[in-house]
């Protein structure tokens, strides 16, 4: 029997369905409820709001054939709606019992009428049809059913710690849980598997399993549910939550950078830190000149680039262009950083340009790969030679030698080295200058052989000129008196000292 009744919170008038047929026998009364789609539940929840008289105080209490105060509650699985008044039968063989519904209060009166809540669940199966048909039978209660609500429970959708989990149905069984998967938010990168367990009461248990972490380039907001881009002129290298970072000086970036670009004529090398600022390359060396030369061998030296282009890992290359594979470079030809350099080995009588370049760890990223350098000429052949060498005067423990110089060299000779020491034993040789075409020696030692080397030096030229020789002092003493001897003779008269 549809009746209307007043439920309270409820502000409306609302249409409720009653049976009281306690004085007949073999009661069987069905209300089956509308088709309920299960929409990717795993269980349903009926709430029932119902009243239930006492039967002890119905009116004339022996005139009632039976009376319960209880009401049972069914349901069948169905794969649609296909309801009507003969199917699904009526009966308690094809429906699945959920339970025996008592009354927690009953009433005696129409002034003494309290509400009874009921609450129950369902289990559906996983792969089950889609949707079921509740259904209420009365054996003999007096009752009214005022309002059927059917739902199910879900936990709601929820991003935390940059994953996001979509709204999901709580598990069959109010015992059991649900753990999906999820997926991180745009600009972040799965560390790890996501999941997050779902609680019956569609509530999401602590925090989720797995990581997810925002991309390069992109930064976290406070409450970890987004990655946003870095804005313009900043920077984010690595993976992670933390903040971008100021583009280093010399650099830029346009948004959502993982290292900012470098200003024109600037460079970052791969071996570089994103945070370090972009660097150049050096200027040349300044000042190349001449240390030291034989005839064979030369030391240059030189003084540091004016710009180092904001680097510390200056070094140098050294380029000789007719250098053969025997020239040897100490302490190398490349990747060296002291500011000297010998090439060994040289030949005699060649003019050699010799290119020192300063390099640094992003010469080789700029766009002409060139790096700067400076330009030195060493000439190994001399453009005239000593000659005629000569003892001129000879005394006690003192000996004079002289040499000539071509016609081509007269004027432009600012001074003569001369270098000299026993044979084979050149690291005792001594070293002295003279700008006269002639040199005294008081410190020898007789019956030993000695080489000369004398070095012209030339004004407004880097290049040098030598020439070698080697004496016998007692062969030369015996030689220079046997000569005296004979001048005497023949009544010529030489100086002798």
């Amino acid at each position: 029997m549809d009746v209307t009744v007043n439920i309270p919170g409820v502000q409306q008038s609302v249409e409720a369905f009653s049976s009281c047929a306690v004085r007949n026998s073999n009661v069987d009364n069905w209300l089956r409820l509308p088709y309920v789609e299960r929409q990717g539940a795993n269980s349903l929840h009926i709430s029932i709001t119902f009243t239930m008289r006492e039967c002890s105080q119905m009116v004339e209490p022996s005139n009632l054939v039976q009376c319960k105060e209880t009401f049972n509650l069914y349901y069948f699985p169905a794969e649609g709606d296909f309801g009507n008044e003969r199917l699904p039968s009526w009966d308690t063989m094809t429906y699945r019992k959920v339970d025996t519904i008592a009354a927690e209060y009953t009433f005696q009166g129409k002034g003494d009428v309290r509400y009874n809540y009921e609450k129950q669940q369902i289990a559906l199966a996983e792969n089950g049809p889609r949707g079921v048909y509740f259904a209420i039978q009365d054996q003999g209660a007096c009752v009214t059913i005022a309002r059927v609500v059917i739902y199910y429970v879900t936990c709601p959708n929820i991003t935390v710690n940059y994953a996001f989990f979509e709204e999901t149905p709580t598990a069959a069984k109010a015992t059991s849980i649900v753990e999906p998967s999820g997926r991180c938010v745009e600009h972040a990168t799965e560390k790890s598997k996501l999941s997050y367990v779902c609680q019956n009461d569609g509530l999401w248990f602590s925090s989720p399993r797995g990581q997810c972490v925002c991309k390069p380039g992109y930064q976290g907001n406070t409450a970890q549910t987004e990655c946003t881009a870095c804005p313009s002129d900043q920077y984010k290298w690595s993976e992670g939550e933390g903040p971008c970072s100021s583009c280093p000086k010399y650099s830029y970036s346009t948004g959502a950078a993982a290292e900012c670009t470098c200003h024109s004529g600037y460079f970052r090398s791969p071996r570089d830190d994103k945070s370090e600022p972009c660097t150049k390359p050096p200027s040349e060396p300044r000042n190349l000149r001449i240390l030291n030369q034989t005839p064979t061998s030369v030391t240059l030296t030189w003084e540091t680039p004016s710009d180092l282009g904001g680097r510390s890992d200056l070094n140098y290359r050294v380029v000789c262009d007719k250098c053969g594979g025997s020239v040897t470079y100490v302490p190398a030809w490349r990747n060296f950083n002291s500011t000297t350099v010998t090439l060994n080995n040289l030949d005699r009588g060649k003019t050699y340009t010799i290119k020192l370049y300063s390099e640094n760890g992003v010469t080789n990223m700029s766009e002409d790969h060139a790096a700067k350098h400076s330009t030195i000429l060493v000439v190994t052949q001399s453009i005239g030679k000593v000659m005629n060498v000569r003892v001129v005067s000879m005394g006690p423990k003192r000996l004079t030698i002289a040499w000539d110089i071509p016609d081509s060299l007269k004027g432009k000779v600012t001074e003569f080295q001369v270098r000299y020491f026993p044979k084979d034993i050149e690291a005792i040789a001594l070293t002295r200058y003279t700008q006269s075409t002639n040199f005294t020696l008081t410190e020898f030692m007789l019956q030993t052989d000695y080489v000369f080397m004398i070095t012209i030096k030339l004004s407004g030229l880097e290049h040098q000129a030598f020439s070698d020789f080697s004496f016998n002092f007692s062969k030369i003493v015996q030689k220079f008196t046997r000569e005296k001897s004979q001048e005497r003779r023949m009544s010529q008269t030489l100086p002798y000292s």
